[in-house]
């Protein structure tokens, strides 16, 4: 027995190391995963550009033996990625090897790369190396290769593809200009361009070129003098070529624009067979463009300081049709404004221009080169001296607006002269002050379009508000930004909502949300649909509506807020007059309430109570008890039956609610027309000498006794009195009545 425990004992540890060791295993694992992910190297790269190039750019893989010093150098970009500090790498080496020195060992470039050069990049370390190579190098493939090795002894290799070195290449590029530059033309001058050209192949290949004029030159125009040097040059040689082209007398002004200069460049050399072997074909082009000889100043007006959104120059002709506005300054509500300017040496030859900036109106304004924003020019002048051709210079200009000069239109003057001709030329530009008084206008009536700003409603009412907002041309320039957004509330004398309150936004009667995002355009117009409720407080309300211009430009975003009055007044409609004054009040109220609470004929109503009214008022205590009893059932009743529908409401359709309501009425009528019979019955046997009329002439007494004396105040107490912000003055009486002081009198007013 003391066995076979022993040895389940044995087995139960022995299961339970097969289960924990490999969860300890993968846990190790998984740690040493973390680890290795977070400090150790993962990868490495070497990219090749050009100087200046950039990670994510097209490499460079071929080059020539014998070019510029420039095209020789070699930008290597390295990344190590899986660490981020220098700790873990102890050495980095670069190889560059002729494709036939790779057995030997003996590499063009070896290069223990600086590990401080190393900098932090993304998920890694980053850096630059370049290398330019001798002259003449020996042409053919060149395998590149980086050996890192980190601290912990490991070499981690990366075998980039290599380059190859071209042995027959050429270079050409004008001397004194670049290819993005313009080749200039003035009435009977002779423009020169000059070609350097090199042989950058291997230094035995020996080539001829040769350059062909492509542009076809106006038909007045003569073709350009073409001087070579030297056209058979050695590898690592040059040479020069001069284009020389003599302009006509009348060639500026043109209709047409002169066209771009293109050449070719073709290169060949003999094979061993004796062949000449083209290798090189190029086409060459430059812009170029007719100017006059003594320079003109171009100006130019700016709304923003990127040569862009242009306001208006001096050498374009504006179009008649074209607002105004579109080549104006505007300033809103008197604020002030700043435009930029540039002028450009449109000429031949580099010149002095002197600059001053005037108005004639005494409107503050300061003029900033952009060569120093800080500082305005002293007395709005300056002098640029020796402007090379086609160069250009910049300004800010700020204008502040003085009171006296809110309408002001007229223009503020950029005046240049050329001081070696003594030519004057100058830029106006119009300014415009617009001021909103508002921005929309209410009104109740679209036809007569009559202004509101305090509006009257009763209780349970409702009335449609209209709102307008006059067109203005500015709001149809290029650069005004037509983008607003309209907003509407409604608060109380707290600045509380009030819910009693409801309305509905609509944009030409179509209905939209609160705020609306919307664009000024020509006849266009809103309405607030407004809904009071019964239990409205009455009282002074305020109609909040705010219209804001959408613009990055915060600061100088337009904002209008139109705030209307709202008065609640009581409707006297909802409350009859002294309903606390007698029991035949109270029943008058009840069955105008059972009348409300139950949708039926309000016809037939009338006629029960006029019924059950006049027997009340034709007969002692005992027949009007009698009666009221009556009436009370019929009351109860109707109230039951009510009771009834409601709750079958979710159930029945419209046609069967209708019918229940018909029974329900014929059911009252014929209780009612019971009721009077045997009532009737009675009072005819008790008082058999009782005749009908007598019945009549107790009624009349009776109906002029309840008919309310409207110019009687007899009994009346002022229940609340106010004046409103018109200055009319208000009382409610205590028969909920309402009265206005005109003056002399008390006049009633909204009396039922």
């Amino acid at each position: 027995m003391g066995e076979r425990c022993s040895t389940a004992a044995v087995l139960t540890v022995v299961l339970f190391l097969s289960i924990q060791l490999p969860i300890s295993n993968q846990s190790l694992e998984e740690n040493q995963l973390f680890s290795t992910g977070q400090d150790e190297i993962t990868s490495t790269e070497v990219r090749i550009h050009n100087l200046g190039g950039s990670w994510d750019d097209n490499q460079v893989l071929e080059w020539s033996p014998n070019h510029l010093e420039f095209n020789r150098t070699i930008q290597f970009s390295i990344l190590i990625e899986g660490v981020n500090s220098t700790d873990k790498i102890e050495s980095m080496t670069l190889n560059m090897t002729w494709i036939y020195n790779v057995s030997t060992g003996d590499p063009l470039l070896s290069e223990n790369l600086s590990i401080s050069s190393l900098k932090p990049h993304e998920n890694g370390l980053f850096m630059y190396f370049n290398y330019t190579y001798p002259l003449d190098i020996f042409h053919d493939e060149y395998e590149i290769s980086l050996d890192t090795l980190d601290s912990d002894g490991l070499l981690h290799t990366f075998n980039h593809k290599g380059i190859n070195v071209i042995a027959y290449d050429m270079h050409l590029n004008p001397v004194g200009v670049g290819f993005d530059s313009k080749i200039l033309f003035a009435n009977n001058q002779i423009t020169s361009l000059e070609l350097f050209i090199q042989n950058t192949g291997s230094v035995y290949t020996d080539i001829e070129f040769q350059i062909i004029f492509l542009t076809q030159l106006p038909s007045n125009w003569n073709q350009p003098n073409l001087f070579v040097l030297d056209a058979n040059l050695s590898g690592g040689e040059n040479s020069t070529a001069l284009f020389e082209f003599q302009a006509p007398s009348d060639a500026y002004p043109s209709k047409d624009s002169m066209p771009s200069i293109e050449f070719q460049l073709i290169a060949e050399f003999e094979d061993f067979t004796g062949q000449m072997v083209e290798f090189y074909n190029v086409n060459y082009s430059l812009e170029s463009e007719l100017v006059p000889f003594d320079s003109l100043a171009n100006i130019s007006a700016y709304r923003t300081n990127f040569s862009t959104d242009l306001i208006k120059n001096n050498f374009i002709e504006l179009d008649s049709n074209v607002d105004i506005l579109e080549y104006s300054l505007i300033s809103f509500e008197n604020r002030s404004i700043e435009f930029f300017f540039e002028f450009e040496n449109f000429g031949f030859s580099q010149t002095t221009f002197e600059l001053e900036v005037v108005s004639q109106n005494s409107i503050d304004f300061e003029v900033y080169s952009s060569t120093d924003d800080q500082r305005s020019l002293e007395g709005q002048q300056s002098t640029i001296t020796n402007l090379q051709p086609l160069d250009s210079v910049y300004f800010r200009c700020q204008i502040n607006f003085i009171s006296e000069n809110q309408i002001t239109k007229d223009p503020i003057a950029i005046i240049i002269r050329n001081a070696n001709s003594g030519t004057t030329f100058d830029l106006e530009i119009p300014i415009f002050m617009l001021e909103f008084d508002d921005l929309i206008y209410s009104t109740l009536d679209l036809d007569s379009f009559e202004l509101v700003s305090n509006l009257s409603s009763p209780q349970n009412d409702s009335f449609t508000l209209f709102l307008s907002i006059p067109w203005n041309n500015v709001f149809d320039v290029s650069y005004f930004e037509n983008n607003w957004r309209f907003f509407v509330t409604i608060s109380g004398p707290d600045s509380l909502a009030v819910p009693q309150i409801s309305f509905e936004l609509q944009q030409n009667n179509s209905s939209i949300t609160n705020p609306y995002e919307f664009t000024i355009d020509e006849d266009q117009f809103f309405s607030i649909l407004f809904d009071i409720g019964k239990d409205t407080d009455i009282g002074n309300y305020s109609i909040d509506i705010n219209i804001g211009q959408i613009t990055d430009d915060t600061i100088n975003a337009l904002n209008f807020e139109t705030q209307l009055e709202l008065t609640i007044l009581e409707n006297s409609s909802l409350f009859e007059p002294g309903q606390n004054d007698s029991d035949d009040d109270d029943l008058i109220d009840d069955s105008n309430n059972t009348s409300n609470n139950n949708s039926t004929d309000i016809g037939q109503d009338n006629l029960t109570n006029s019924s059950s009214n006049d027997l009340v008022n034709n007969t002692d205590e005992q027949i009007n008890n009698s009666t009221n009893n009556t009436q009370q059932n019929n009351t109860d009743l109707t109230q039951n039956q009510d009771g009834d529908s409601d709750s079958n409401d979710s159930t029945k359709s419209q046609d069967k609610d209708t019918k229940s309501w018909i029974y329900i009425i014929l059911a009252l009528i014929v209780i009612s027309l019971t009721s009077i019979f045997f009532i009737r019955k009675k009072i005819s046997r008790e008082n058999p000498n009782l005749e009908d009329k007598t019945i009549v002439e107790i009624n009349t007494p009776v109906i002029s006794n309840i008919q309310p004396e409207i110019n009687s105040d007899e009994g009346l107490t002022v229940l609340h009195q106010w004046t409103d912000n018109n200055g009319y003055t208000w009382k409610q009486m205590s028969d909920r009545s309402m009265l206005w002081w005109n003056g002399t009198e008390w006049v009633p007013v909204n009396y039922n």
